[in-house]
C-alpha cells in the first residue's frame, strides 16, 4: 500500500502552476502586437507663458515617444522592457525624439504632421523650469495644451 506524503506532492504541483503562470499552458496563441494608431496626422499648437504669463521666446519644444511595450532597452547597467501601463515623465535614453521646434518672439510654437499616438511633449530648460505632459494626438485634430512654466526650483 502507498502512502500520501504531501512533502512529496507539493513542489510537483507548484512548479506545474508555475510553468502555467509563467509560460501558459503551451498552447496559448502568441500576444497580439501593440496596436499602432492610423489616419491622418495631426498638430500641435500653443502659447508659452512662464510664472508670471508673459510669452516665453526661443524657447526649445520636444516630441518624444517611448519604445513601445514588450522593447528590450540595454541602457547602460540596466536592462528591461518596457510596458504599456507605466508612463513616467522623464526624457529617458530609450524616448525617440520626433520633432523638435522653438517658440517665435511671442511665446508661440506650432508642431506639424504628427502621426496618431501618444507622446511626451517637453518645454523649457533648468533655468526656466521644465514642463513635460504626456499627450495623445488622434488622427487629423489639433492639440492646444496650455503650457505654463512652473519657473526655476
Amino acid at each position: 500500500m502507498r502512502t500520501f506524503d504531501i512533502r512529496n506532492f507539493l513542489p510537483g504541483v507548484l512548479a506545474a502552476a508555475l510553468a502555467m503562470s509563467v509560460g501558459g499552458c503551451g498552447n496559448d496563441p502568441p500576444p497580439p502586437p501593440p496596436s499602432v494608431p492610423t489616419g491622418p496626422p495631426g498638430k500641435i499648437e500653443s502659447t508659452i507663458t512662464d510664472g508670471n504669463s508673459f510669452p516665453v521666446r526661443k524657447l526649445e519644444i520636444r516630441l518624444l515617444q517611448s519604445p513601445p511595450a514588450g522593447t528590450l532597452s540595454e541602457g547602460g547597467d540596466f536592462t528591461g522592457v518596457s510596458t504599456a501601463n507605466v508612463r513616467d515623465q522623464k526624457e529617458g535614453p530609450d524616448m525617440k525624439l520626433i520633432q523638435r521646434t522653438e517658440t517665435n518672439d511671442f511665446g508661440k510654437f506650432k508642431l506639424e504632421n504628427v502621426a496618431p499616438g501618444e507622446y511626451l511633449l517637453s518645454a523649457g530648460t533648468l533655468t526656466t523650469g521644465i514642463w513635460r505632459q504626456w499627450i495623445t494626438m488622434e488622427p487629423g485634430k489639433t492639440l492646444n495644451p496650455a503650457i505654463k512654466l512652473p519657473g526655476r526650483k
